[in-house]
């Protein structure tokens, strides 16, 4: 999963991104600044926006693998669309399609692509399927932009 936004906290060995996300950083997490340069835990601010890859937990946090600064200008969210998302995982419903415990929502400019990148529908999608959600972090899950299915 990849994932940026603001810092709104930090405790510990955790941070909470965008609102509700937590990530949270152990030994193997590698943290780099606007430069690349390695950095510590302690010189992430409340207030930074950062970008954060990792894996989803079964308690819907993520296990950051890693995490940078980025600088303000860099940050590409809408108020109204969230905090961008990307992340892989596999279809546990389809009624809310729910994809790794993420509930994930379309609308209208939702792209959803087979593997071979052709269009298809929302009802073509079923449990146990993989797929790449890229999308725009909500209140109640990720609002789509494109789903598309994984071999």
């Amino acid at each position: 999963m990849e994932f940026r936004g603001t810092v709104d906290s930090k405790n510990g060995n955790t941070l909470v991104v965008a609102g509700r996300t937590v990530f949270v950083v152990d030994g193997t997490t590698e943290l780099r600044g606007r430069d690349n340069q390695p950095i510590t835990l302690g010189d992430i601010a409340v207030g930074a926006f950062v970008e954060v890859e990792g894996w989803l937990q079964p308690d819907d946090s993520i296990l950051a693998k890693d995490i940078k600064l980025e600088d303000d200008d860099d940050q590409d969210e809408d108020e109204n669309e969230g905090a961008e998302v990307e992340f892989v995982g596999t279809i546990g419903n389809v009624s809310p399609l729910t994809v790794s415990g993420t509930v994930v929502t379309t609308n209208d400019s939702t792209r959803i692509l087979d593997h071979d990148n052709n269009t298809i529908g929302l009802g073509d999608l079923s449990v146990g399927l993989r797929v790449e959600v890229e999308g725009h972090q909500q209140s109640n899950g990720v609002l789509a932009k494109k789903i598309k299915i994984e071999d």
